[in-house]
């Protein structure tokens, strides 16, 4: 049985897997708002103290410019694009409160916590 594929059936597979990646990446926003309070929705969260991200290494939830792929970008290759997925208020705690305050913060939970340089809980 051969498990070659068409060049038709090729293409619709492409086109598929495309438009699924497409549409998963869209239904997660940026996060518009640091200080809304909103705790339900999940947006995509890129902290930065002075120009730094501060996202652990082989932590980040998806592609970069640099990586292909998720839990791949280091800080020594300059992973400035990359981002977390977190709740709403959360990320709003990572940009606007000095990091001190994440030990104690409640919208910052320990699994956040873990994936972001200088942070523990």
């Amino acid at each position: 049985m051969s498990t070659k594929l068409s060049p038709i059936k090729l293409a619709i597979a492409t086109a598929i897997s495309f438009a699924v990646a497409n549409a998963a990446s869209a239904a997660v926003d940026k996060c518009p708002n640091p200080a809304n309070p909103d705790v339900t929705k999940e947006c995509q969260c890129t902290p930065l103290v002075n120009g730094k991200n501060l996202i652990a290494d082989h932590k980040n939830d998806c592609q970069t410019k640099k990586n292909s792929c998720a839990a791949t970008a280091t800080a020594a290759e300059g992973n400035d694009d990359a981002w977390i997925l977190v709740p709403e208020n959360a990320c709003g705690e990572l940009l606007t409160k000095p990091s001190t305050d994440w030990k104690t913060s409640k919208a910052i939970s320990a699994d956040v916590c873990k994936r972001i340089v200088g942070c523990s809980k």
